[in-house]
């Protein structure tokens, strides 16, 4: 067997067969590890006594540039850090009042193996690859370790060696996971508690009040604990609350300590805890989040509700990076019952109760610390005295609506009466509620039906100090804006419209083109396409990003012009609040295209789409500029970061379960991922392991500082292609490419113009694709808004022929797309001359169409420029590749004619005459002016572009321009441009002194025309024709700044008569108090004579009463002597009876014997009467 070459790179155990195989290896996995600076933040150190900490912030370092002189210096940005809680390390675990002085390391890690538990690197990878990266079964590790015992037996045989081992790394699955569990760091143990039945239910009680619900969580002090001993996180992390000025002096604000909300709860704590207490601690901002998830909807709908935990103090890039930054701390139980209990607002009320009793049970262990600091160990080793604060909780709407005790339908942040919610109101705070229920409460349905919120629900927050749930409520893009208010309502009311302005049947037919249109948008970079349209049930978070980012051109010619603004008005909102990094600028931008929003919605009222817009998540917009400030940058505290973790902590280790009894095998299987993670973070900390490769994607997020725009050829040249200049044009279509390269390598020498253009006699290297990075403040970008997109130039990318669009730099002095040209990347190649490498592009020039946005759409449109009219003559030129920004996505100007069922998305760049630069969130966000564009490296205006100062030409009209949109298919020229025999011109800076010269030579294309431009008349009238559109130019200007001037004067107007009507309402609001307070006084003084009057009454019933019992024991003793009597005359009775019986009747006279029976009748009748 031949022996391998093993890599040389520290830490890397991979060896290979060939040397070619090894320089790709390290090209690609070391490179992409070691080439990306990264700069370590000082951690601020107070001056005791001071009234602010101020840092400075180093400037990013600049990526490596062959050609161009070192970039200047950018402006430095300072940091006013909190002057009480300062996040101080102290000198031990156990805190004596004492701080290190700056600069100390921190104390050395315990001695031992680093390996530990295991037994070496081997047994940890392997461990590492089977539970983390494979996900394999319990069965195939017990085959795979036999197979590897095997091996090793039959080894041991051949070789004859007694002393050596037989055995694999583990001896089954159990041994494996034995050793996952020992493992010290990153531990959390997950608990249970089960709610408590009542027991004097009655028999009949619904079944869902007799069951004890399990709720199983970890402690999460211990899991802030343990992100806050993460070392990955050393140089993503943030001690103390601060204020971020850039180099102009404006505020900054993109992590969650450069907001409001941190520096005012650290002063909240300062004062309500004391110096004595806190002064120097570190504030830990708490950060919740919740969301249902359904793992299986085809077996049983199975759904859990995970409760996941982060501390503001590590920035959003690391939160949003999968970095273990955002940690399950529990799973709520999730109540179910009989259809008839949906509705049932018992039913509601019950698992209202049980979500919050949870929640408030969970993080009882974290109150102590949110009065009393408590020692921690930090990212860079220090120990710290930290104070715990309950800081935000991301959600989407229904989940706000549950955690806020708000009815559904109203705001959870303001007041604001759920039919007209864009109205004046107030906030919600924890205090105003108190007084809503101490006053309001048990009045029916006055608290819900007035103020929007349920009396039967105590938020969590009620229980810890300083929580106010409607304040830590934070913005949610995901559900609000992209999925929100774009995919579910703005696309659905552009639908809904054009079925009542077309009815269904010629709706139906723009329908199926529109979805033509989308499917046949060119490809780029990370952009998800859509090759059937728009014509399917589940969208993801992505496919509504997606669909943003092309919908404006496929329904640009369908909908209105107010209905466009509306549109663009939206996305300059979305792209603006996606920014990693906002400032006053930003904000006053971001409250500007919110108020064209609210202006340019009306359209769809009057067209009968939409009755109002009271919506919550809609509303959710006006709170965006005051979240920030309190927050930060919106994506930090994203309900796409509770998303993505759902796969890896509740969806995965579902999958990988045996789906019986699931949830404990998820619980097991998240606590193994994060022991792995964390004793990771240490070998990579130490360096014994690399890191995690960087994924293999043609866009993603770059973690470095900032840094200029860098684009680099890819590391691998392609084979195949002639390695001499001449050949290789002839071979790609283009035999004017070697006149083109000299002309540019006689720019790149700064030689006269006189002087005869330098041969190229080097090797020739092509490549098929270049990575670009860039400043992308609106994308997935990484720690300081960095991102990097693959630039694709190949004939063949999944058959099919991909020249990707690029941005060229060519005058760096204007902002925004003034200074770019858009041009389609035909070559990549470099060559070497005097020793020196030289990076190009070969590129076709795109003419800028009309002076600025196109404004139904808000972009700008380009076209491919030509040097002829039948353009068939392109215009060419070979740029230095640090000339390029990035890629561009071009999507055609479709026209008003249906597309062809036929038409190719590949082919669109080719048959389409006419296109709009795509807000990508690049254009908008004029990056150019955060001073990212090497100066050195612009290239030569294109001697055709309209922007040039003296070429105004009127662009064509639309109209014109759709009959040469679409060609046939049989007539696109396949590679058969020719380029003319032409020097490229100087740059821009050399062409103003003589700028006819430069127009009169982009015209003809020959030398002479520079000794006829002083007396060309023809010129002069050219120069003066260009004066006057000028002059118009500039006069529709100022109209243009009058009506933004009125607007902006009608607005503030507006504003001020908005503020009044709040002032007044206040007022209103506050004498209705007063009344309200003096008829409490005038109650309570009527209820005192009440009382009087009571006591009196009191008194009076007394006496009655002792009279009354007089009475009583009167009678009593005349019930005694009638009693007596009765006693008396019953013997009487008993007497004259005999006497009557024994006395003959013949002998009483009749007198005699009536008065005896009338007296034995009284004596008879006497007992009745009670006489």
């Amino acid at each position: 067997m031949a022996p391998k070459i093993p890599c040389s790179f520290p830490g890397c155990i991979r060896t290979f067969k060939k040397n070619g195989d090894l320089t790709k290896h390290v090209n690609r996995v070391h490179h992409a590890v070691s080439s990306i600076p990264v700069q370590a933040p000082n951690f601020p150190q107070p001056i005791d006594g001071s009234a602010f900490v101020f840092e400075q912030v180093p400037p990013a370092f600049p990526f490596p540039s062959p050609s161009p002189p070192p970039p200047p210096r950018l402006p430095q940005e300072e940091k006013k850090f909190h002057p009480y809680l300062t996040g101080k390390p102290s000198i031990d675990i156990c805190f004596k009042g004492n701080y290190l002085p700056p600069n100390t390391p921190p104390p050395p890690r315990s001695t031992g193996s680093p390996w530990s538990p295991f037994k070496g690197e081997a047994q940890f990878r392997l461990a590492d690859l089977l539970f983390r990266k494979v996900e394999m079964s319990q069965g195939n590790i017990d085959e795979l370790l036999d197979i590897w015992s095997l091996y090793e037996r039959q080894l041991t045989q051949a070789t004859g060696c007694d002393n050596c081992s037989s055995d694999g790394p583990f001896d089954n699955h159990k041994d494996l996971y034995s050793l996952i569990d020992n493992i010290v760091q990153g531990g959390a143990t997950w608990k249970c508690f089960q709610s408590v039945v009542d027991e004097s239910l009655p028999v009949n009680a619904p079944e869902w009040q007799k069951i004890s619900y399990q709720v199983w969580y970890r402690d999460p002090d211990t899991i802030i604990a343990n992100i806050l001993a993460n070392p990955e996180f050393r140089n993503d992390f943030d001690v103390a609350p601060y204020v971020h000025l850039d180099s102009a002096g404006k505020r900054n604000w993109a992590d969650f300590m450069s907001g409001n909300f941190a520096w005012r709860h650290a002063t909240q704590i300062y004062e309500d805890e004391g110096a004595a207490t806190v002064q120097g601690a570190m504030l830990v901002p708490v950060i919740l989040g919740a969301d249902k998830t359904t793992v299986s909807v085809a077996t049983g709908h199975v759904e859990y509700h995970p409760l996941y935990l982060s501390i503001g103090n590590v920035t959003n890039a690391s939160r949003r990076a999968h970095r273990n930054a955002v940690i399950p701390i529990g799973f709520l139980a999730i109540p179910k019952s009989d259809r008839k209990y949906d509705k049932d607002p018992n039913f509601r009320v019950f698992k209202k109760k049980l979500y919050h009793a949870s929640i408030a049970a969970i993080l009882q262990t974290l109150k102590p610390g949110m009065k009393t600091p408590v020692i921690r160990k930090c990212p860079d080793g220090h120990f710290r005295r930290v104070i715990y604060d309950l800081a935000a909780f991301i959600a989407d709407y229904p989940e706000q609506v549950y955690v806020s005790g708000v009815v559904q339908g109203w705001c959870c942040r303001c007041n604001a009466m759920f039919s007209d919610l864009d109205g004046a109101a107030d906030r919600r705070t924890r205090e105003l509620d108190k007084i809503l229920r101490e006053e309001y409460g048990g009045e029916g349905r006055t608290l819900w039906d007035n103020f929007g919120v349920d009396e039967h629900v105590t938020p969590f927050t009620e229980g810890f100090p300083r929580a106010d749930i409607h304040e830590m409520l934070s913005f949610d893009l995901l559900h609000q804006i992209i999925k929100g208010c774009f995919k579910d309502m703005l696309v659905d009311w552009s639908w809904e419209y054009l079925l009542l302005e077309h009815g269904e049947k010629r709706a139906n037919e723009i329908f199926d083109d529109i979805d033509r249109r989308l499917a046949a948008v060119p490809a780029f970079p990370g952009l998800r396409r859509f090759p059937h349209g728009r014509r399917f049930k589940q969208w993801t978070g992505n496919d509504s990003k997606a669909l943003m980012k092309i919908f404006l051109p496929a329904v640009a010619e369908y909908l209105p012009e107010e209905m466009m603004k509306c549109l663009s008005s939206f996305m300059d909102f979305c792209y603006l609040v996606r920014r990693s990094d906002i400032n006053e600028d930003t904000l006053k931008a971001i409250e500007s295209s919110l108020q064209a929003f609210h202006h340019y919605r009306e359209i769809f009222r009057a067209s009968g789409v939409r009755e109002h817009f009271s919506i919550p998540r809609m509303h959710s917009m006006v709170h965006y500029p005051l979240c920030i400030t309190d927050f930060g940058s919106p994506n930090g505290l994203c309900s796409s970061i509770t998303e993505s973790r759902h796969i890896t902590a509740v969806k995965k280790p579902w999958r990988r379960s045996n789906r019986y009894n699931a949830l404990s095998q998820i619980l097991l299987t998240n606590q193994r991922l994060d022991k792995l993670a964390a004793l990771r973070s240490m070998l990579v900390d130490d360096g014994f392991i690399l890191p995690l490769g960087l994924p293999n994607e043609d866009v993603g997020p770059v973690d470095s500082g900032r840094a200029q725009a860098d684009v680099k050829l890819a590391k691998t040249r392609e084979s195949g292609y002639p390695r001499f200049i001449a050949e290789l044009g002839e071979r790609v279509g283009h035999p004017g490419l070697e006149e083109l390269t000299r002309q540019f390598l006689h720019e790149q020498l700064n030689l006269s113009e006189d002087s005869d253009l330098p041969h190229i006699t080097s090797k020739i290297n092509v490549y098929h694709s270049a990575i670009a990075i860039f400043f992308a403040p609106s994308d997935r970008a990484g720690i300081r808004g960095m991102q990097q997109e693959r630039i694709r130039c190949t004939p063949s990318w999944y058959g099919v022929e991909r020249r990707d669009c690029v941005l060229a730099t060519v005058d760096e002095d204007k902002p925004g797309f003034q200074g770019l040209s858009a041009a389609r990347a035909l070559l990549l190649f470099s060559f070497r001359h005097e020793k020196k490498t030289y990076p190009c592009a070969l590129i076709h020039w795109f003419n800028t169409y009309g002076q600025r946005r196109d404004p139904k759409t808000g972009l700008w449109q380009v076209r491919p420029a030509f040097h002829d009219q039948a353009q068939r003559n392109p215009c060419l030129a070979v740029v230095h590749l640090d000339t390029l920004v990035r890629g561009v996505h071009l999507v055609p100007v479709y026209g008003s004619r249906s597309l062809p069922a036929e038409l190719k998305y590949y082919q669109s760049l080719d048959v389409f005459k006419l296109f709009y630069v795509n807000n990508l969130g690049f254009i908008r966000d004029e990056a150019l002016s955060h001073g990212l564009v090497k100066p050195s490296s612009s290239c030569p205006s294109p001697p055709f572009m309209e922007i040039l100062k003296i070429s105004t030409s009127s662009p064509t009209p639309l109209e014109e321009l759709e009959t040469q949109i679409v060609e046939p298919l049989s007539q696109i020229p396949r590679g058969t441009f020719n380029s003319p025999s032409r020097r490229v011109l100087k740059r821009e800076a050399d062409l103003e002194s003589d700028q006819a010269r430069v127009v009169k030579r982009a015209c003809s294309g020959h030398d002479s025309a520079k000794e006829n431009v002083g007396g060309s008349l023809e010129q002069a009238v050219k120069l003066k024709s260009s004066a006057e559109a000028m002059v118009e130019l500039l006069q529709a200007q100022v109209k243009y700044l009058e009506s933004m001037h009125t607007e902006y004067k009608k607005a503030t107007d507006e504003r001020v008569v908005h503020l009044t009507t709040r002032r007044n309402i206040y007022a209103g609001q506050s004498k209705k108090w007063e009344e309200k307070a003096k008829k409490l006084e005038e109650k309570v003084e009527e209820d005192a004579g009440k009382l009087d009057n009571l006591k009196e009454r009191l008194n009076e019933a007394n006496e009655a009463l002792k009279r009354s019992e007089a009475t009583v024991m009167e009678q009593e003793s005349r019930l005694k002597v009638q009693n007596e009597y009765m006693d008396n005359a019953n013997a009487l009775c008993h007497v004259t009876g005999q006497m009557l019986q024994n006395f003959p009747s013949h002998r009483l006279n009749k007198s005699v014997k009536a008065s005896l029976n009338k007296l034995n009748d009284a004596i008879q009748k006497a007992p009745k009467s009670g006489l």
